[in-house]
């Protein structure tokens, strides 16, 4: 591992000897080598004194003389106690090395071995330097071993020494030794649980950590303190979102060490999706009406807000949705676009939606239609059919356990009018029975069963596609919205305080999940639950999950995340 193998000496005073180790070893394992302090405590309980060689450095070659370890570090030695140290000088070549001299400086520090000098080092041969620290006060110490030789190339060598006195009964000093965090990468706001730990337990008090980021879009404590006899500590690190990917560095310092983590930051992808890219109501008699579904769904990674949404052009009127509104990922809110026409001749409008969706904040759709004279004996001649519904909510539905909705298609027209097909999109939706063409006379009704058979958790849309004669219109949609859940009867009943004190009034609280190991929490309820408890039935059986929740103000304003709180489900 060093080169060379360790020298052991058998010194006297050697129960005192075997006092230093526990505080050394606490020292030595923040440098990183747990496994070699392992090893070496094996040794002493034996009867040896071990050589307290840390290896800081890799074997230094200078000319033809080397030096193994290139530094030794004593750790902590009680005051009054000795600790030794060996340092291999190895002739690499095959001439003969001479030393003419080997210096010792540093408080604390001297050579055991000092023969006569100058020492001759054959070819292939080593030569051993045995240094003792021996402090006469409490406090750190650095010295320097210097060997002037013959070597080719380099006439002076050297080994930088160091160790640290500490009072006699002093326990071993407890170091910062660890910063870490539940999630290297976050997109979106959100917080992320981050842990210091030590090298041993506090000591009495407490030790507190200094706290830091070099981020703007990351928030953390100033300090955080991690209890008397603990060796960790946690707290939350608050991400806000950002518009492009960035990094950044969480820092921690306490006795003079830092360690740090790094944590990228991804922008929110916000994504608002439409079902149609246009809604065209065909022929429609003047004074009557007739609407269709269009379906909005969140499809980004992140939640999506819908500010708003208005439709211009005369007959036409829009319903559903209370807005603005805040949609996770994958929920969907359902439109009801209506065309009434109080004349003849097409009509326009523009259906235009307002949100925070990353890729713009506007979107707009086109509707068309066109309003027919009634016929004079009746205003409703000709065939028309009619839904009960135009939106089937199948609400949550466990997996692997079909449900079934009837959707009634009535002729309320003055002549037949006549069904030639239906078709459904949508995961999980179909059409449950039905034969096509199906004719209905003028009064007539037929029952269509639409079943949602979900087979993966989370929400799902689809749509029921009518084609008929109708003079209505040859195409009548009906919106089909579901979500799947879990099969197992678990429920997370999740309970918390009111704000004590708020100048901005609270209205109500936003629950957020995350699955554990996932990149960003998504909001579970669709509108602002008023009481401090909430229930939630979607969670899976073998999960963990985590969940954090916000207050809300009258404008929609929330508060920075609560603490979280994980469970997991059986």
């Amino acid at each position: 591992m060093y080169g060379t193998p360790f020298r052991f000496s058998l010194l006297p005073g050697e129960a005192r000897r075997r006092q230093w180790i526990p505080e050394w070893s606490a020292q030595r394992a923040r440098h990183g080598s747990r496994r070699r302090i392992a090893a070496w405590f094996a040794l002493i309980v034996i009867g040896l004194v071990v050589l307290g060689l840390t290896g800081c450095g890799s074997i230094v070659t200078q000319g033809n003389l080397s030096v193994s370890p290139s530094s030794v570090s004593f750790g902590s030695v009680t005051v009054g106690q000795t600790a030794t140290a060996s340092v291999a000088l190895t002739n690499g070549s095959t001439d003969t090395v001479q030393v003419s001299q080997i210096s010792i400086s540093g408080q604390g520090f001297q050579q055991v071995n000092s023969a006569a000098l100058p020492v001759n080092i054959g070819p292939g041969d080593t030569y051993n330097v045995t240094v003792e620290f021996a402090p006469t006060a409490a406090g750190a110490a650095s010295g320097q071993i210097s060997v002037a030789s013959t070597a080719a190339g380099a006439s002076n060598v050297s080994v930088s020494l160091s160790g640290t006195g500490t009072a006699a009964g002093k326990q071993p000093v407890t170091l910062l030794n660890g910063l870490s965090c539940s999630y290297g990468a976050m997109t979106g706001a959100g917080s992320d649980s981050c842990t210091v730990t030590l090298s041993g337990a506090a000591p009495s008090g407490g030790l507190s950590v200094n706290l830091s980021s070099n981020s703007g879009s990351i928030k953390v404590p100033a300090t955080v303190t991690v209890a008397q006899n603990a060796s960790s500590a946690t707290f939350a690190a608050t991400v806000s979102a950002v518009s492009s990917a960035t990094s950044g560095t969480l820092t921690a310092s306490a006795g003079g060490v830092t360690e740090t983590f790094a944590l990228k930051l991804n922008a929110a992808d916000r994504v608002l999706s439409a079902s149609l890219t246009s809604v065209s109501f065909g022929d429609v008699t003047v004074n009557t009406s007739t609407q269709q579904a269009l379906v909005l769904e969140s499809a980004g990674t992140a939640s999506l807000t819908i500010n708003s949404a208005s439709l211009s052009g005369s007959g036409f009127s829009i319903s559903g949705g209370s807005f603005p509104i805040t949609l996770s990922p994958n929920q969907v809110v359902v439109l009801q676009v209506q065309f009434a026409p109080t004349s003849a001749g097409a009509a326009a409008a523009k259906l235009t939606i307002t949100s925070n969706a990353t890729s713009g904040g506007t979107m707009q759709i086109a509707v068309s239609g066109t309003g027919t004279a009634a016929s004079s004996s009746s205003s409703t001649t000709g065939a028309v059919l009619s839904v009960n519904s135009a939106t089937i909510a199948f609400g949550s539905i466990s997996l692997n356990t079909p449900a079934t909705q009837s959707l009634t298609l009535s002729s309320t027209g003055s002549s037949a009018v006549t069904v030639s097909g239906a078709t459904v999109t949508g995961t999980g939706f179909t059409l449950a029975g039905g034969t096509f063409p199906i004719t209905l006379n003028p009064g007539q009704s037929a029952v269509l069963n639409v079943q949602f058979d979900p087979t993966a958790t989370g929400a799902a849309a689809g749509q029921v596609t009518i084609a008929s004669n109708s003079t209505g219109g040859a195409t009548t949609l009906v919106a089909l919205t579901g979500t799947g859940v879990s099969s197992s009867t678990y429920t997370v009943n999740l309970t918390w305080n009111a704000p004590a004190s708020s100048s901005d009034p609270v209205v109500g609280y936003h629950v957020y999940r995350e699955t554990s190991g996932g990149t960003a929490f998504q909001l579970l309820n669709s509108s602002v639950n008023v009481p401090t408890t909430y229930a939630d039935t979607t969670v899976q059986s073998g999960q963990t999950y985590v969940y954090a929740v916000t207050s809300v103000d009258a404008s929609g304003v929330e508060s920075s995340d609560s603490n979280l709180f994980t469970v997991t489900i059986p």
